[in-house]
């Protein structure tokens, strides 16, 4: 018997599993690989005043989010885990990385049964959580209405980066509460506190 051909080459995940970015299946999406990397990977690509993961952003998302979609918001940037982040002005240019995103973003979107394409209120939880960045996390002040709505509120809480551990710990946290229907608000004091 032959082994399937695969698109690609592939990679190893923090589990040992083998994952083909080009070719992404749901039953090689692992959630621990996701919280392991997401936690690695600063946002921005590492531009800001101190580390701060992916996988703290993709929480915040999750409580800025409507609660039904709250899965959908912590999940929205789990293909970074497979391919990692690129900024939006170069990603802007590199049409066969945002299919490969897609494609991955489909495969997780399956794996755990969510909706997708992203809804419109995640994306707008991801403007509100950049905006709100914008503020606590970068080295100074600009006009965020050139990438976002002006109309785009804010959070009152002030974002404190987390550690890669405090980030895994909790995405993996808000992924067995949601995975279990528990209602992630319980959690606010966490999220909203010092790190």
């Amino acid at each position: 018997m032959t082994e399937e051909k695969r698109i690609g080459g592939w990679i190893q995940t923090y589990s040992g599993q083998a994952f083909w970015p080009l070719d992404p299946r749901p039953e090689e999406i692992h959630i621990q690989d996701i919280a392991h990397a997401l936690s690695l990977i600063s946002r921005y690509c590492g531009q800001c005043r101190i580390f701060y993961p992916v996988a703290q952003h993709c929480v915040l998302v999750a409580h800025t989010v409507p609660r039904p979609l709250a899965l959908e918001g912590l999940m929205h940037d789990g293909s970074e885990a497979y391919i990692s982040d690129i900024p939006t002005p170069v990603k802007t240019y590199l049409p066969d990385y945002k299919r490969t995103e897609a494609k991955i973003e489909e495969a997780i979107a399956q794996k755990y049964n969510l909706i997708w394409p992203w809804p419109s209120e995640v994306k707008l939880a991801d403007h509100i959580v950049f905006k709100t960045e914008c503020r606590d996390i970068l080295a100074r002040s600009f006009d965020v209405d050139e990438f976002v709505s002006k109309d785009t509120p804010i959070l009152e809480e002030k974002i404190i980066p987390w550690s890669s551990d405090k980030a895994e710990f909790m995405f993996q946290l808000h992924f067995d509460y949601l995975q279990n229907h528990e209602d992630i608000s319980e959690l606010n004091k966490y999220v909203f506190s010092q790190p």
